[in-house]
């Protein structure tokens, strides 16, 4: 089952005051899509998203491809959590990320806020 399919069942908890709470965010970035999930200290995940590949950062338009991956999952899971992506400062940001870490850190850091990204 795909992740989308064991995600798209959860019913979240709303309303709630996102700026009383700490949000994480774990993405995982592929040759063929990437997901993200937003969770919060209590271990709830407030939402969802998914996005295109984000492989490969140095080769050719790489750059690109990865930013574009990394933000419509990251978007798509903000609009299901109720919260703005723009705005959004998660506490710790965790990407496994295929094609190795060659720049990808850089890259990463200027798409989001997060006190800290791994």
């Amino acid at each position: 089952m795909s992740f989308v399919g064991r995600y798209n069942r959860l019913v979240l908890a709303q309303p709630y005051d996102a700026s009383a709470m700490r949000l994480f965010l774990g993405v995982d970035g592929g040759q063929s899509s990437t997901k993200a999930v937003i969770g919060d200290q209590t271990r709830r995940i407030l939402g969802w998203g998914a996005g295109g590949p984000c492989n490969h950062a140095a080769a050719g338009e790489g750059r690109a491809r990865l930013e574009r991956g990394v933000r419509e999952s990251l978007e798509a899971a903000c609009r299901n959590a109720g919260l703005d992506a723009a705005a959004v400062c998660f506490e710790a940001a965790c990407f496994g990320m295929s094609g190795g870490p060659e720049g990808k850190r850089e890259i990463l850091a200027s798409i989001l806020r997060t006190r800290r990204l791994t």
